[in-house]
Protein backbone atom coordinates (compact mmCIF):
# COMPACT_ATOMS: atom_id res chain seq x y z
CA UNK A 1 0.00 0.00 0.00
CA UNK A 2 1.15 3.85 -0.66
CA UNK A 3 -0.35 6.73 0.77
CA UNK A 4 -2.53 9.62 -2.11
CA UNK A 5 -0.58 12.71 -2.08
CA UNK A 6 2.63 11.45 -3.87
CA UNK A 7 3.85 11.96 -7.23
CA UNK A 8 5.95 8.77 -7.77
CA UNK A 9 8.79 8.69 -10.69
CA UNK A 10 11.93 7.13 -11.86
CA UNK A 11 15.37 8.52 -11.18
CA UNK A 12 18.47 6.63 -11.76
CA UNK A 13 16.67 3.05 -12.54
CA UNK A 14 15.12 3.73 -8.34
CA UNK A 15 11.37 4.43 -8.04
CA UNK A 16 10.73 7.61 -5.86
CA UNK A 17 7.55 8.87 -3.88
CA UNK A 18 7.45 12.30 -2.90
CA UNK A 19 5.14 14.47 -1.43
CA UNK A 20 3.00 16.47 -3.37
CA UNK A 21 -0.22 18.66 -2.14
CA UNK A 22 -2.24 18.96 -5.34
CA UNK A 23 -4.25 22.08 -3.87
CA UNK A 24 -0.87 24.34 -3.43
CA UNK A 25 0.49 22.55 -6.45
CA UNK A 26 3.36 21.89 -5.68
CA UNK A 27 5.78 19.62 -3.85
CA UNK A 28 5.77 19.43 0.30
CA UNK A 29 9.27 17.12 0.80
CA UNK A 30 11.57 14.91 -0.10
CA UNK A 31 12.08 12.17 -2.48
CA UNK A 32 12.34 8.58 -1.12
CA UNK A 33 12.57 5.19 -2.62
CA UNK A 34 9.96 2.79 -2.74
CA UNK A 35 10.06 -1.02 -2.83
CA UNK A 36 12.93 -2.07 -4.40
CA UNK A 37 15.54 -0.70 -5.41
CA UNK A 38 15.84 -0.40 -9.31
CA UNK A 39 12.69 -1.42 -11.44
CA UNK A 40 14.50 -0.28 -14.72
CA UNK A 41 14.72 3.04 -16.54
CA UNK A 42 11.39 2.40 -18.43
CA UNK A 43 9.36 3.06 -14.94
CA UNK A 44 7.09 -0.03 -15.15
CA UNK A 45 5.03 0.87 -12.40
CA UNK A 46 1.32 1.33 -11.26
CA UNK A 47 -0.49 2.83 -8.29
CA UNK A 48 -4.39 2.99 -8.22
CA UNK A 49 -6.74 4.86 -6.19
CA UNK A 50 -6.71 2.69 -3.19
CA UNK A 51 -3.28 2.92 -2.76
CA UNK A 52 -1.86 -0.25 -4.20
CA UNK A 53 1.74 -0.08 -6.19
CA UNK A 54 2.47 -2.42 -8.59
CA UNK A 55 5.88 -2.20 -10.23
CA UNK A 56 8.58 -4.74 -11.79
CA UNK A 57 11.93 -4.93 -10.27
CA UNK A 58 15.58 -5.31 -11.82
CA UNK A 59 15.87 -3.93 -15.64
CA UNK A 60 13.13 -4.19 -17.51
CA UNK A 61 14.59 -3.40 -20.63
CA UNK A 62 16.58 -6.33 -21.14
CA UNK A 63 15.82 -9.26 -23.64
CA UNK A 64 17.39 -12.01 -25.06
CA UNK A 65 17.75 -13.20 -28.77
CA UNK A 66 16.66 -16.69 -29.70
CA UNK A 67 16.56 -19.33 -32.60
CA UNK A 68 12.93 -20.23 -32.90
CA UNK A 69 12.14 -22.65 -36.21
CA UNK A 70 8.20 -23.13 -37.94
CA UNK A 71 7.10 -25.84 -35.49
CA UNK A 72 7.27 -24.12 -32.39
CA UNK A 73 10.27 -26.02 -30.93
CA UNK A 74 12.68 -25.22 -28.37
CA UNK A 75 14.22 -21.96 -28.68
CA UNK A 76 18.31 -21.73 -29.20
CA UNK A 77 19.70 -19.01 -27.27
CA UNK A 78 21.77 -16.35 -29.13
CA UNK A 79 23.31 -14.07 -26.76
CA UNK A 80 23.09 -12.47 -23.01
CA UNK A 81 19.71 -10.86 -21.68
CA UNK A 82 20.60 -7.00 -22.85
CA UNK A 83 19.09 -3.66 -23.31
CA UNK A 84 18.93 -4.65 -26.70
CA UNK A 85 16.62 -2.79 -29.45
CA UNK A 86 15.59 -2.99 -33.29
CA UNK A 87 17.93 -5.74 -34.99
CA UNK A 88 18.21 -6.97 -38.40
CA UNK A 89 19.51 -10.73 -39.51
CA UNK A 90 22.15 -10.48 -42.50
CA UNK A 91 21.45 -11.54 -45.92
CA UNK A 92 23.85 -14.59 -45.62
CA UNK A 93 21.98 -15.20 -42.07
CA UNK A 94 25.71 -14.99 -40.14
CA UNK A 95 25.09 -12.32 -38.59
CA UNK A 96 22.89 -9.87 -36.67
CA UNK A 97 22.60 -5.98 -36.79
CA UNK A 98 21.17 -4.50 -33.50
CA UNK A 99 21.02 -1.33 -31.23
CA UNK A 100 21.65 -1.12 -27.43
CA UNK A 101 20.85 1.51 -25.21
CA UNK A 102 23.01 3.50 -23.08
CA UNK A 103 24.20 2.00 -19.71
CA UNK A 104 24.96 5.65 -18.18
CA UNK A 105 21.80 5.80 -15.68
CA UNK A 106 22.51 9.54 -15.33
CA UNK A 107 21.04 10.21 -19.31
CA UNK A 108 18.78 6.98 -19.65
CA UNK A 109 17.60 6.87 -23.32
CA UNK A 110 19.07 9.62 -24.55
CA UNK A 111 22.05 7.94 -26.50
CA UNK A 112 22.75 4.50 -27.82
CA UNK A 113 25.03 2.34 -30.12
CA UNK A 114 25.11 -0.04 -33.25
CA UNK A 115 26.22 -3.64 -32.35
CA UNK A 116 27.09 -6.33 -34.63
CA UNK A 117 26.59 -10.30 -33.71
CA UNK A 118 28.82 -12.90 -35.21
CA UNK A 119 26.29 -15.90 -34.79
CA UNK A 120 28.71 -18.79 -36.09
CA UNK A 121 31.89 -17.24 -33.35
CA UNK A 122 29.30 -16.05 -31.14
CA UNK A 123 31.43 -12.43 -31.20
CA UNK A 124 29.85 -8.77 -30.36
CA UNK A 125 31.33 -5.96 -31.89
CA UNK A 126 30.18 -2.44 -31.71
CA UNK A 127 30.31 -0.17 -34.48
CA UNK A 128 29.60 3.25 -33.75
CA UNK A 129 30.51 5.36 -30.81
CA UNK A 130 29.95 8.84 -28.95
CA UNK A 131 26.56 10.50 -27.48
CA UNK A 132 24.35 10.35 -30.20
CA UNK A 133 21.12 8.21 -29.48
CA UNK A 134 21.99 5.28 -32.44
CA UNK A 135 18.95 2.82 -33.91
CA UNK A 136 16.75 1.06 -35.84
CA UNK A 137 19.84 -0.41 -38.27
CA UNK A 138 19.34 -2.45 -41.82
CA UNK A 139 21.37 -4.39 -43.84
CA UNK A 140 21.83 -3.59 -47.62
CA UNK A 141 21.77 -6.52 -50.04
CA UNK A 142 24.27 -7.43 -50.43
CA UNK A 143 25.06 -8.27 -46.88
CA UNK A 144 28.73 -4.84 -47.12
CA UNK A 145 26.68 -1.91 -45.61
CA UNK A 146 24.17 -1.16 -42.84
CA UNK A 147 22.27 2.19 -42.66
CA UNK A 148 20.68 3.19 -38.98
CA UNK A 149 19.25 6.18 -37.32
CA UNK A 150 21.25 8.82 -35.66
CA UNK A 151 19.65 11.09 -33.09
CA UNK A 152 20.63 14.10 -31.59
CA UNK A 153 19.20 16.96 -29.00
CA UNK A 154 20.48 20.38 -30.13
CA UNK A 155 17.70 21.47 -28.30
CA UNK A 156 15.19 19.76 -30.93
CA UNK A 157 15.44 16.80 -32.36
CA UNK A 158 17.21 16.20 -35.23
CA UNK A 159 18.15 12.79 -37.27
CA UNK A 160 19.67 11.18 -39.64
CA UNK A 161 20.13 7.99 -41.93
CA UNK A 162 23.58 7.13 -41.70
CA UNK A 163 25.52 4.21 -44.05
CA UNK A 164 28.62 2.50 -42.43
CA UNK A 165 30.23 -0.49 -43.51
CA UNK A 166 29.55 -3.61 -41.91
CA UNK A 167 33.03 -3.95 -41.37
CA UNK A 168 33.17 -1.12 -39.67
CA UNK A 169 34.99 2.50 -41.02
CA UNK A 170 34.12 5.68 -42.57
CA UNK A 171 30.25 6.40 -42.27
CA UNK A 172 27.83 8.30 -44.37
CA UNK A 173 24.83 10.77 -44.50
CA UNK A 174 22.31 9.27 -46.74
CA UNK A 175 19.52 11.75 -45.39
CA UNK A 176 19.59 14.56 -43.01
CA UNK A 177 15.66 15.08 -41.80
CA UNK A 178 16.88 17.93 -39.73
CA UNK A 179 13.66 19.61 -39.21
CA UNK A 180 11.16 17.33 -41.41
CA UNK A 181 11.07 15.15 -38.34
CA UNK A 182 13.07 11.77 -37.20
CA UNK A 183 13.50 8.93 -39.20
CA UNK A 184 13.02 5.29 -38.57
CA UNK A 185 14.40 2.93 -40.80
CA UNK A 186 12.51 -0.25 -41.63
CA UNK A 187 14.15 -1.96 -44.55
CA UNK A 188 16.71 -1.72 -47.75
CA UNK A 189 15.18 -2.98 -50.70
CA UNK A 190 16.86 -6.18 -52.17
CA UNK A 191 17.46 -4.32 -55.68
CA UNK A 192 19.60 -1.66 -53.44
CA UNK A 193 17.34 1.37 -55.03
CA UNK A 194 15.39 2.35 -51.63
CA UNK A 195 15.14 2.41 -47.75
CA UNK A 196 11.98 2.67 -46.24
CA UNK A 197 11.12 4.82 -42.88
CA UNK A 198 8.23 5.93 -41.05
CA UNK A 199 6.93 9.66 -40.86
CA UNK A 200 3.96 9.52 -39.96
CA UNK A 201 1.35 9.88 -41.31
CA UNK A 202 3.15 7.92 -44.46
CA UNK A 203 5.51 5.53 -45.43
CA UNK A 204 8.04 6.83 -46.68
CA UNK A 205 11.17 6.00 -49.09
CA UNK A 206 14.40 7.09 -49.76
CA UNK A 207 16.38 6.73 -52.87
CA UNK A 208 20.17 5.50 -52.10
CA UNK A 209 20.89 7.62 -55.44
CA UNK A 210 20.58 10.95 -56.69
CA UNK A 211 19.53 13.39 -54.89
CA UNK A 212 17.62 11.10 -52.48
CA UNK A 213 14.66 12.95 -51.55
CA UNK A 214 12.19 11.17 -49.81
CA UNK A 215 8.76 10.55 -51.16
CA UNK A 216 5.51 8.64 -49.87
CA UNK A 217 4.45 6.00 -51.02
CA UNK A 218 1.69 5.10 -48.61
CA UNK A 219 -0.51 7.34 -46.52
CA UNK A 220 -3.13 7.48 -44.29
CA UNK A 221 -5.22 10.29 -42.45
CA UNK A 222 -5.70 9.45 -38.92
CA UNK A 223 -3.67 5.90 -38.47
CA UNK A 224 -0.38 4.68 -37.32
CA UNK A 225 1.94 2.91 -40.12
CA UNK A 226 4.39 0.60 -38.71
CA UNK A 227 7.26 -1.87 -39.74
CA UNK A 228 7.30 -1.55 -43.90
CA UNK A 229 9.19 -4.37 -46.35
CA UNK A 230 9.79 -5.69 -49.22
CA UNK A 231 9.13 -8.65 -51.37
CA UNK A 232 12.23 -10.68 -52.46
CA UNK A 233 11.95 -9.02 -56.09
CA UNK A 234 11.66 -5.30 -54.81
CA UNK A 235 7.83 -4.65 -56.19
CA UNK A 236 5.86 -5.40 -53.27
CA UNK A 237 5.80 -3.90 -49.91
CA UNK A 238 4.09 -5.69 -46.51
CA UNK A 239 3.54 -3.28 -43.81
CA UNK A 240 1.22 -2.60 -40.96
CA UNK A 241 -1.68 -0.22 -39.87
CA UNK A 242 -4.20 0.67 -37.38
CA UNK A 243 -6.49 2.19 -39.52
CA UNK A 244 -9.28 -0.69 -39.56
CA UNK A 245 -9.24 0.27 -35.67
CA UNK A 246 -6.87 -2.69 -35.15
CA UNK A 247 -3.26 -3.70 -36.36
CA UNK A 248 -3.83 -5.30 -40.07
CA UNK A 249 -1.29 -6.05 -42.69
CA UNK A 250 -1.25 -4.58 -45.41
CA UNK A 251 0.06 -5.19 -49.13
CA UNK A 252 0.76 -2.58 -51.83
CA UNK A 253 2.66 -2.25 -55.10
CA UNK A 254 5.92 -0.60 -54.99
CA UNK A 255 7.07 2.40 -55.75
CA UNK A 256 3.34 3.04 -57.23
CA UNK A 257 0.81 4.38 -54.96
CA UNK A 258 -2.65 4.14 -54.34
CA UNK A 259 -3.68 0.50 -54.98
CA UNK A 260 -3.18 -1.69 -51.38
CA UNK A 261 -4.45 -4.82 -49.93
CA UNK A 262 -5.64 -5.84 -46.56
CA UNK A 263 -3.91 -9.40 -46.20
CA UNK A 264 -4.60 -10.49 -42.51
CA UNK A 265 -8.33 -10.90 -41.01
CA UNK A 266 -7.91 -10.66 -37.59
CA UNK A 267 -5.10 -8.37 -36.89
CA UNK A 268 -1.15 -8.82 -37.78
CA UNK A 269 1.87 -6.53 -37.15
CA UNK A 270 5.57 -7.40 -37.97
CA UNK A 271 5.05 -8.64 -41.81
CA UNK A 272 7.79 -10.54 -43.41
Amino acid sequence: MYAQGHLLFIRGGALLAQPYDVTLNRLTGEARPVGEPAVGELGLFSASQTGVLASISGNARDVQFVWVDRTGGQPAMVQQPGQWGNFDLSPDGRHVVTSMASADRATPNTSGSIWLFDLERGVQSRLTFGDSSDGSPVWSPDGQRIAFTRGFNRPRTECQAVVIPAAGGTETIAYDAKERGCVILDDWSPDGRFITFNRDPALMALPMTGERKPFPYVQTMGANLDESHFSPDSKWIGYSSNESGIWQVYLAPFPATGERWQISADGGVEVR
